[in-house]
């Protein structure tokens, strides 16, 4: 079963990086938000992480004081996996698109 799921998640952008256009400020956080999410592969509540779909909300950025950096509490759509009690997956991925993995040859 898929599951679609709203999550809250804080991205920490660099000052380095920001800039005074709004376009390229929304950039960079879902490239910190992708970023974050390339790492991760499960939650034992949600299942197998798939794919961040849209991204609903970027909340107001809080400025960190010793480093200048902003925090900014974002709320993204992402679809999971559902897992089964004692459940076991193992496979090969036979290819992987923009959208998330089309197929999976299981051994």
């Amino acid at each position: 079963m898929f599951l679609k799921v709203q999550l809250p998640w804080n991205v920490i952008i660099p000052a380095e990086c920001l800039d005074a256009k709004g376009l390229m400020l929304q950039r960079q956080i879902i490239i910190r938000l992708l970023e974050a999410f390339s790492s991760k592969k499960a939650t034992q509540e949600l299942g197998y992480f798939l794919a961040v779909t849209t991204l609903e909300n970027i909340g107001e950025g809080k400025v960190r004081q010793h480093t200048g950096d902003v925090l900014f509490p974002v709320v993204f759509s992402s679809h999971f996996q559902a897992s089964q009690g004692g459940d076991f997956k193992r496979g090969s991925t036979q290819g992987v698109e923009a959208w998330g993995v089309p197929e999976m040859r299981t051994s």
